[in-house]
């Protein structure tokens, strides 16, 4: 039996060309369960629309 979490999904809308985020300066660390996603400044957004994609259907 998979125990419950406290989270929560967020609908994240992405278009379809692939262009870097924009630089804030700040890294963010997003925790998925047993992992941890890093995105640095410039992060490819295109990329992390097709992990969250991945992740979703797991």
């Amino acid at each position: 039996m998979k125990k419950r979490s406290n989270t929560s999904w967020v609908k994240v809308d992405v278009g379809s060309e692939r262009t870097p985020a924009p630089s804030t300066g700040k890294a963010l660390s997003i925790p998925i369960n047993d992992i941890t996603v890093d995105l640095q400044p410039g992060f490819d957004s295109a990329m992390l629309a097709e992990v969250v994609r991945v992740l979703k259907s797991c």
